[in-house]
């Protein structure tokens, strides 16, 4: 079993949000309560999770080539939450995706500090 060093960890989080944001497309794609109907997705809702696709390709890309790694942590951070409040107030539901950014934000929080420890 190969065990991954933790200098690994921010680029295991960015393939991570590369997923998460695919399947919250998917997940609100298919729900019919939210976010515009059954295979529908309002204006907002696109635009917002295919800006987060993009950050999350951008931020991978970044973190493989070893650029900003001083800096994007804080960016990262921050961008995660302000998506997380995006999608919240865009979707505003029970059954939408933003408490999974939620969890994922905090879940990176959390391990990050353990790390520093």
């Amino acid at each position: 079993m190969k065990v991954h060093p933790f200098s690994d960890l921010d680029l295991d989080i960015a393939r991570t949000r590369i997923v998460l944001s695919l399947l919250a497309m998917l997940s609100l794609y298919i729900d019919p309560t939210t976010a515009g109907g059954l295979f529908h997705l309002t204006f907002y809702v696109l635009a917002t999770l295919l800006c987060h696709l993009t950050y999350s390709v951008g931020t991978y890309f970044l973190l493989e080539s070893q650029i900003g790694k001083r800096w994007l942590p804080t960016a990262t951070t921050l961008l995660d939450l302000f998506f997380a409040m995006a999608i919240a107030y865009l979707t505003e539901g029970q059954t939408g995706p933003s408490y999974v950014f939620s969890c994922s934000r905090l879940s990176r929080s959390a391990c990050a500090q353990r790390c520093v420890q």
